[in-house]
């Protein structure tokens, strides 16, 4: 597959994503990560998908993979937002405080 067309399906995804269909962006968005299986921004749009479409568990998993990863700050953020959010919404909710202080310190780390 030719670098545009990947960006053209990741443009897709998010167009799909921002009109509330969520089931279409994480098709695409799984056959992106598909594509480029190292991609960590791909695998957190997907997991910020699947927590918009309530597969908490699936959005946990991919989450608890990047919170353990070496990622930009960035990135760090995303997947400890889908993370402390997922857990919450599955009923954990020590957890999820657990997760959203680190969240916290993460942030002020990014602003400053």
């Amino acid at each position: 597959m030719q670098p545009y067309q990947i960006d053209y399906l990741n443009l897709l995804a998010q167009f799909y994503l921002r009109n509330n269909q969520c089931d279409r962006a994480a098709t695409l968005w799984a056959l992106l990560l598909m594509l480029q299986p190292d991609h960590p921004q791909t695998a957190l749009a997907l997991a910020f998908t699947h927590l918009r479409r309530g597969a908490y568990h699936d959005a946990l998993s991919l989450a608890r993979r990047y919170t353990r990863n070496a990622l930009d700050l960035p990135l760090q953020i995303v997947a400890y937002y889908v993370k402390t959010r997922a857990l919450y919404h599955l009923g954990e909710v020590q957890q999820s405080r657990y997760v959203a202080r680190i969240l916290c310190e993460k942030r002020k780390q990014y602003h400053g």
